[in-house]
């Protein structure tokens, strides 16, 4: 990985992590919520031009975890503080995570196995992170509700690495 590669693969996770502890803290403000994403979607522009396809990856990936999201809160895995859908705030954070496999975890891309590991053991921690700073409450036992979150993201991540794969037409996108 040469030198400007390494720079906007770091820049994309820096970016992401700035955005996901501004959703996460400033949670029940809207207006926050929005501006750190626009922030990061501009950011990562920015740093370096996304393509359609890429874009387009953003969108999939966006909508598909959220979907899941939703599906997990409707099987009593979540209850969310403001209803029954998913709030803004994670909405945001599915955006802004679908960046990172364009960039930043576009290495994975070729690592699907180790993708179910990563996925399966770092997800629930960051789940867990979330509903601690976000107030949302585990419908099931945290255990059982953390261990349900591994193994759906086991699945979803290699699904949305295979996506990423499929519709970016060079797959060294992330290193140019």
């Amino acid at each position: 990985m040469n030198q400007a590669s390494w720079v906007v693969n770091v820049g994309n996770a820096v970016i992401f992590q700035v955005g996901w502890f501004l959703s996460l803290f400033f949670y029940d403000s809207s207006l926050v919520v929005l501006v750190a994403l626009v922030m990061v979607l501009i950011a990562n522009q920015l740093l370096s031009a996304f393509s359609r396809a890429e874009w387009f990856v953003v969108g999939v990936v966006s909508v598909a975890g959220c979907v899941m999201d939703q599906l997990l809160g409707l099987m009593g895995v979540f209850e969310f503080s403001g209803g029954v859908l998913i709030p803004l705030w994670l909405v945001s954070i599915w955006i802004m995570f679908a960046t990172l496999l364009v960039r930043s975890l576009n290495w994975l891309v070729s690592k699907k196995s180790l993708s179910v590991i990563l996925a399966f053991l770092f997800a629930p921690l960051s789940y867990f992170s979330g509903a601690k700073l976000t107030g949302v409450s585990f419908g099931l036992s945290a255990e059982i509700s953390m261990l349900t979150v591994a193994c759906c993201w086991a699945l979803m991540l290699p699904a949305m690495l295979w996506i990423t794969e499929s519709f970016t037409s060079d797959r060294g996108c992330a290193n140019a």
